[in-house]
């Protein structure tokens, strides 16, 4: 029995662990042992590397023979090794090399490539690419009824109906939509409206205009075909940008993810008007994220504040947000920001998820929702020294609703951030903004809200009742979002805590409107 080495894998002996580490693939394999036997393994991989029978192996080796018949049992356990059979292929060498380098059952990946049959779409020098690596593969124009049985996998840009002809006859395909030096590949073997629109509203923007994604595009097209046929628990979604950083997500659950390599864009901040004529345009090109914004709302006829509606689509959970605000564009820009930002921590309620519309608000967001996470809230007190527009605000709900309010304060931190809670004189929480450093602007906003749905009939859902302390007041004042988040980077320094963020996956989308979405964590 001939064996040899695949080529895969990274080896080192950790002296502290008293154990020798193998890295293949992503995984971590730990075997306790000696430097001694860490040599003997590197013995037995040196000798694989251009094929040796396994007697030639275990020669030598009178002492450790039966350690050395273990170590290499464990290392064709593991795909490290293999053993070699005398099967000939038409395939490139470097290509087929590739294939046994990266899956473990390789005879069976490189039987299914060597006779399967490539129709590839309106690119004739792909397909030329593919025969001279030895694929039997064919430009086509038009996925014909019958033609398609002439073929096993089908590359290309297809349209809707090839789509559905194709998923009816189970056939392997992969979609491709090049753009900009950028190319996203689907692989896909059933034909789904909803997958589909995913993928039509999903990428990446990439300012670099390198030719390095095309180069790399042909041997990462053939290992995402493959990977998803062999390989458990992989990813149908790849993007390549033009500077070759590759991608991978789940479609169904790509707008649960982030982007891993992505240069954030700092978008100059838009004014509001320009960030919902924006994201009403998206809801004309781009429904699977934004459906509908004031279709039809109810909530216009009878208010003195502003209302505005938006109706998110498939990628946002169809989430659904409607704020107040005396002007019309803040209650615009509160609904789409927040409706955003409260679907994906709806969505990943154990992630820490912020939309802002400028990049020093996005950044500020992200640390208050880490500082909160981490900080215990002193016990809440009863707000003094609020403005004569706060008060006149809560004269006229008095009057007109008879509703009269108490305002409290909870301090997180210095009494620069806090949580703000409008509530009954009994108590009863009627609304609440949690890690705010512009405490008098959050009142505003909550006494807008409330307003507006007395005026609207919607009711006010009575919350929990504040935990307070009557005896002592709060006059915290509004901070300036430089003043804080210097305060705030100087806390996180001063505690040798590490923070960043990752972009959403659909990020590239929303830029036009200079809106910043991510997901801040510790490092």
């Amino acid at each position: 029995m001939d064996i040899k080495y695949k080529r895969n894998c990274q080896l080192y002996y950790d002296e502290r662990e008293k154990a020798t580490f193998i890295v293949k693939r992503n995984n971590k394999f730990k075997i306790n042992n000696s430097p001694e036997e860490y040599e003997l393994l590197q013995q037995i991989i040196g000798k694989a590397v251009k094929e040796a029978p396994l007697e030639e192996v275990v020669d030598n080796q009178e002492k450790n023979r039966i350690k050395t018949l273990q170590y290499v049992k464990l290392l064709l356990d593991k795909g490290i090794l293999y053993t070699h059979q005398d099967t000939t292929y038409p395939l490139d060498i470097e290509f087929q090399d590739y294939i046994i380098s990266n899956f473990d059952d390789h005879y069976k990946v490189l039987n299914f490539i060597s006779q399967s049959r490539f129709a590839i779409k309106n690119d004739p020098h792909l397909a030329a690419v593919y025969t001279g690596m030895g694929l039997h593969a064919e430009n086509i124009t038009y996925a014909q009824e019958d033609a398609i049985g002439n073929y096993d996998i089908f590359l290309g840009s297809y349209e809707e109906e090839e789509l559905r002809r194709l998923g009816e006859r189970d056939k392997h395909v992969l979609l491709l939509r090049r753009s900009s030096g950028a190319c996203s590949i689907l692989y896909m073997i059933r034909y789904e409206p909803e997958v589909m629109e995913q993928y039509r509203s999903f990428y990446i923007n990439s300012p670099s205009t390198s030719e390095f994604g095309e180069i790399i595009l042909p041997i990462n097209i053939l290992f995402h075909l493959l990977e998803n046929i062999f390989s458990t628990g992989s990813k149908n979604l790849r993007y390549i940008t033009a500077d070759a950083a590759v991608q991978l997500f789940h479609i169904k659950k790509i707008n649960y993810d982030s982007l891993q390599y992505y240069d954030r864009t700092l978008i100059a901040r838009n004014n509001d008007l320009g960030v919902i004529r924006e994201i009403e345009e998206m809801s004309k090109t781009n429904p699977n994220l934004v459906k509908e914004t004031n279709k039809d709302n109810t909530l216009l006829r009878h208010a003195p504040v502003c209302n505005y509606e938006v109706l998110f689509g498939y990628s946002l959970n169809n989430h659904k947000s409607s704020k107040y605000h005396e002007d019309n564009a803040k209650a615009g820009v509160k609904a789409i920001i927040e409706g955003i930002e409260q679907a994906l921590n709806d969505m990943n309620p154990s992630e820490c998820w912020v939309c802002a519309i400028s990049a020093q608000e996005y950044y500020l967001k992200g640390y208050l929702r880490l500082l909160a996470a981490t900080t215990e809230p002193d016990t809440a007190c009863v707000m003094t020294n609020v403005s004569d527009e706060i008060r006149s605000l809560m004269k006229y709900i008095n009057r007109c609703y008879h509703q009269e309010l108490k305002l409290y304060y909870q301090n997180i931190y210095s009494n620069m951030v806090g949580n703000v809670f409008i509530t009954e004189t009994s108590g009863q929480i009627l609304y609440t903004a949690r890690n705010e450093w512009q405490p008098k602007k959050a009142i505003k906003e909550g006494l807008y809200d409330i307003i507006g749905r007395f005026e609207n009939r919607q009711g006010i859902r009575i919350k929990e009742k504040v935990t307070c302390d009557e005896s002592r007041n709060a006059s915290p004042e509004d901070r300036t979002t430089q003043e804080m988040l210097s305060a705030l980077r100087d806390y996180f320094a001063s505690r040798s805590i590490l923070v960043d963020e990752k972009p959403w996956s659909y990020q590239s989308c929303f830029e036009t409107a200079g809106i910043h979405i991510g997901k801040f964590y510790r490092l």
